[in-house]
Order: C-alpha cells, then sequence, then structure tokens
C-alpha cells in the first residue's frame, strides 16, 4: 500500500515532481526549491523530500498559513528558510512550485483563502527572481488564478525552458528512454 495523498502528505505528486525536476536539470543536491502558498500536504513532503535529497527550501506562506516550524524535526528545519515576502522566496530558485489556496476539506474557507492568497500567486514578475534556468511546477488540478497566473503582457518561461525559450542541455547520463526518466541521483 501506498500513501498517494491525505490531508497530512502528498509523496506521490513530489516523487513526480522530483523525478520530473531530474530529468529536465539533474542532481536535486545543492539546488533551491520555492514553495510559494499555504503549509499544507505539498509543503510537508516537500521539506521531507528537501532532507533525503540534499536541497534547500524557501517557503513562503501568507499570516496565518505558515509553516509551523516547532514540529519539524531538525534535518527538515535546517533545509527550510521562511520568506514573508513571496519574492524574496523565489530569489535565485532552481524551481518554483506551488498549489491551490484551498485544498480539499477547506472548501468553506474558499473567500478568506482568495483575500488572504491575493500576492502569492506565482507570475512572471516571481519568476524573473528565479534563475534563469528555473522551472515552475503546480499541483493539480489547477484553478485559474489560484496559484499561479500568467500575464499578457509579459511572457512567463515556458516549463522546461530556458528564458530565451531554448531548452536547456541534458544532464550528463540523463539519457531520455521512452517511459523512463533517466540516471537518477540525489
Amino acid at each position: 500500500m501506498i500513501n498517494g495523498l491525505t490531508n497530512e502528505h502528498h509523496p506521490c505528486q513530489i516523487l513526480a515532481d522530483v523525478y520530473t525536476y531530474i530529468e529536465h536539470r539533474g542532481t536535486m543536491r545543492g539546488r533551491t526549491v520555492a514553495w510559494i502558498g499555504d503549509a499544507n500536504n505539498m509543503l510537508t513532503s516537500w521539506l521531507q523530500a528537501a532532507a533525503a535529497l540534499d536541497f534547500r527550501l524557501h517557503v513562503s506562506s501568507p499570516v496565518g498559513y505558515e509553516v509551523d516550524r516547532s514540529v519539524l524535526p531538525a534535518d527538515v528545519a535546517s533545509r527550510c528558510e521562511s520568506f514573508a515576502d513571496p519574492m524574496d522566496a523565489c530569489r535565485g530558485a532552481d524551481l518554483v512550485t506551488t498549489d491551490v489556496w484551498t485544498s480539499m476539506g477547506f472548501e468553506a474557507e474558499n473567500d478568506v483563502r482568495r483575500r488572504a492568497f491575493a500576492d502569492w500567486q506565482v507570475d512572471a514578475d516571481m519568476m524573473q527572481q528565479a534563475d534563469a534556468g528555473a522551472l515552475f511546477m503546480h499541483c493539480l488540478p489547477a484553478h485559474r488564478g489560484q496559484g499561479s497566473r500568467r500575464r499578457r503582457d509579459r511572457r512567463a518561461p515556458e516549463r522546461g525552458l530556458g528564458r530565451g525559450g531554448e531548452p536547456p542541455p541534458r544532464p550528463e547520463g540523463a539519457a531520455r528512454v521512452p517511459g523512463v526518466c533517466g540516471r537518477v541521483e540525489a
């Protein structure tokens, strides 16, 4: 039996995101992931992945929706840095990721959450703070206007492409095989 999704964890989504990153950019070790949004099951699983795969996690959440650092194990807390401003959390990130503002079971809070998370939408301006080759990922289902937005007057980087629109060089040893992500390294 596997834990595909619970209110506390979402490991299969994070595993898929990590494999996608490795396929496109290589190792996670030493990288910086920016989490923009709620301290929910996705963030919990990103925190666990940071400890297991040795990367930094920048976290930015609205007041009242932050991660409770007091309950984090030391090996997890040491890899997590919190930011009040989501632009600061994205600065230099190799991967920017988010989720919807209202997770399953919190639908009654939707209007309150819409107001609280209004400045936590990943957009082109926020992605400009990230590394030039940064990827953007969003847990599905994604709802338009919640978690990310694409402005019509600016072109956000496409997933898997650098700012110039060119695909990055494939990491050494990460040969593409149909149905396989390539060599996996932490």
